[in-house]
């Protein structure tokens, strides 16, 4: 399974009942799917740092409107850095994201990748 779960300190993290090493796959594999740029990634330290726009707009038909506007508006992106931490704990890993600090984080646009990523890997999963 692979939920969002929030903390006692209203922090949400994306909770996956793997060990590390099969959520490690997963994690990357979805990250990918969804094509988020992982700038870095360091499996001894059990992080991937991400770029990723919370509020990015997927183009949804192709159509020549959709074509237009990034032809009129070009690329802006407004990526963010993002630190996703996995820590394993009785066979299921967790996926946290961590500030400037390394402390876990209730940023807004952090639960919306947790979203994507937990979406992204249920399909994995589903074998779709």
């Amino acid at each position: 399974t692979v939920d969002i779960l929030e903390s006692t300190n209203h922090i949400s993290y994306l909770r996956i009942n793997t060990p590390f090493n099969t959520a490690w796959r997963l994690v990357s594999k979805g990250l990918s799917r969804q094509s988020i740029e992982v700038s870095d990634r360091n499996e001894a330290d059990r992080t991937f740092k991400v770029q990723y726009d919370p509020e990015e707009k997927k183009i949804e038909d192709g159509s020549f409107s959709d074509e237009f506007d990034f032809i009129m508006n070009g690329f802006q992106g407004n990526d963010k850095e993002y630190l996703l931490k996995l820590v394993e704990t009785n066979g299921q890993t967790d996926v946290v994201i961590l500030n400037d600090e390394q402390k876990p984080t209730a940023d807004e646009g952090g639960l919306k990748l947790l979203k994507v990523l937990r979406q992204s890997i249920k399909t994995n999963l589903a074998g779709k």
